[in-house]
Protein backbone atom coordinates (compact mmCIF):
# COMPACT_ATOMS: atom_id res chain seq x y z
CA UNK A 1 0.00 0.00 0.00
CA UNK A 2 1.43 3.39 -0.91
CA UNK A 3 1.51 6.16 1.66
CA UNK A 4 -0.94 8.33 -0.32
CA UNK A 5 -3.66 5.76 0.46
CA UNK A 6 -3.05 5.89 4.21
CA UNK A 7 -5.29 7.96 6.42
CA UNK A 8 -5.70 8.36 10.13
CA UNK A 9 -8.67 6.00 9.99
CA UNK A 10 -6.93 3.07 8.33
CA UNK A 11 -3.35 3.34 9.62
CA UNK A 12 -3.99 0.98 12.55
CA UNK A 13 -5.55 -1.60 10.23
CA UNK A 14 -2.64 -1.25 7.80
CA UNK A 15 -0.01 -1.66 10.52
CA UNK A 16 -1.76 -4.76 11.84
CA UNK A 17 -0.64 -6.57 8.67
CA UNK A 18 3.04 -5.74 9.13
CA UNK A 19 5.20 -8.83 9.72
CA UNK A 20 8.68 -7.36 9.22
CA UNK A 21 10.31 -4.11 10.38
CA UNK A 22 13.37 -3.32 8.26
CA UNK A 23 15.81 -0.70 9.51
CA UNK A 24 18.98 0.98 8.35
CA UNK A 25 21.35 2.13 11.07
CA UNK A 26 22.93 5.52 10.40
CA UNK A 27 20.38 8.28 10.92
CA UNK A 28 17.66 5.77 11.82
CA UNK A 29 18.88 3.98 14.94
CA UNK A 30 21.65 6.54 15.52
CA UNK A 31 21.95 10.30 15.40
CA UNK A 32 23.88 9.96 12.14
CA UNK A 33 27.21 10.78 13.77
CA UNK A 34 30.26 8.56 13.58
CA UNK A 35 32.70 8.64 16.46
CA UNK A 36 36.25 7.31 16.48
CA UNK A 37 38.09 6.02 19.53
CA UNK A 38 41.83 6.43 20.04
CA UNK A 39 42.46 3.16 18.19
CA UNK A 40 40.66 4.56 15.13
CA UNK A 41 37.65 2.27 15.49
CA UNK A 42 34.22 3.58 14.52
CA UNK A 43 31.65 3.87 17.29
CA UNK A 44 27.93 4.57 16.93
CA UNK A 45 25.62 6.07 19.56
CA UNK A 46 22.27 4.26 19.72
CA UNK A 47 19.15 5.71 21.33
CA UNK A 48 17.48 3.54 23.96
CA UNK A 49 14.06 4.80 22.81
CA UNK A 50 14.61 3.15 19.43
CA UNK A 51 15.57 -0.04 21.24
CA UNK A 52 12.33 0.10 23.20
CA UNK A 53 10.40 0.53 19.95
CA UNK A 54 12.09 -2.56 18.54
CA UNK A 55 11.26 -4.56 21.67
CA UNK A 56 7.61 -3.44 21.52
CA UNK A 57 7.38 -4.49 17.86
CA UNK A 58 8.93 -7.86 18.68
CA UNK A 59 6.44 -8.33 21.53
CA UNK A 60 3.66 -7.98 18.93
CA UNK A 61 5.28 -10.73 16.82
CA UNK A 62 6.95 -8.45 14.28
CA UNK A 63 10.30 -9.72 13.02
CA UNK A 64 13.10 -7.14 12.81
CA UNK A 65 15.94 -6.87 10.31
CA UNK A 66 18.81 -4.41 10.16
CA UNK A 67 20.26 -3.88 6.69
CA UNK A 68 23.11 -1.38 6.51
CA UNK A 69 26.03 -0.51 4.28
CA UNK A 70 28.21 -0.08 7.36
CA UNK A 71 30.21 -2.99 8.69
CA UNK A 72 31.00 -1.59 12.14
CA UNK A 73 30.95 -4.34 14.79
CA UNK A 74 29.03 -2.13 17.26
CA UNK A 75 25.95 -2.46 15.03
CA UNK A 76 26.03 -6.23 15.38
CA UNK A 77 26.50 -5.92 19.14
CA UNK A 78 23.48 -3.60 19.47
CA UNK A 79 21.36 -5.88 17.27
CA UNK A 80 22.32 -8.91 19.36
CA UNK A 81 21.47 -7.07 22.59
CA UNK A 82 18.00 -6.34 21.18
CA UNK A 83 17.47 -9.86 19.83
CA UNK A 84 17.13 -8.63 16.23
CA UNK A 85 16.14 -11.55 14.00
CA UNK A 86 18.30 -10.77 10.96
CA UNK A 87 21.35 -8.49 10.63
CA UNK A 88 23.12 -7.73 7.37
CA UNK A 89 26.21 -5.51 7.52
CA UNK A 90 28.17 -4.14 4.56
CA UNK A 91 25.23 -4.33 2.14
CA UNK A 92 25.45 -2.11 -0.94
CA UNK A 93 22.03 -2.96 -2.41
CA UNK A 94 19.57 -2.91 0.49
CA UNK A 95 16.49 -3.38 -1.69
CA UNK A 96 17.93 -6.56 -3.20
CA UNK A 97 18.80 -7.92 0.27
CA UNK A 98 15.31 -7.09 1.56
CA UNK A 99 13.71 -8.69 -1.51
CA UNK A 100 15.72 -11.87 -0.93
CA UNK A 101 14.81 -11.95 2.77
CA UNK A 102 11.11 -11.46 2.00
CA UNK A 103 11.26 -14.36 -0.44
CA UNK A 104 12.95 -16.54 2.20
CA UNK A 105 10.29 -15.59 4.78
CA UNK A 106 7.36 -15.84 2.36
CA UNK A 107 6.45 -12.16 2.80
CA UNK A 108 5.28 -9.52 0.33
CA UNK A 109 6.36 -5.88 0.51
CA UNK A 110 2.84 -5.07 1.77
CA UNK A 111 3.84 -6.86 4.98
CA UNK A 112 7.05 -4.84 5.44
CA UNK A 113 7.86 -1.42 6.82
CA UNK A 114 11.32 -0.07 5.96
CA UNK A 115 13.07 2.97 7.40
CA UNK A 116 16.36 4.12 6.00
Amino acid sequence: MSTDKLSRENIVEYLAGIELLSLDTDGVLTDGGIYFNDAGEEIRKFNVKDGMGIKLAQAKGVKVVIITSSSTPSIGHRAAALGVDHVYLGVSDKREKLTDLCADLGLSFDQVVHMG
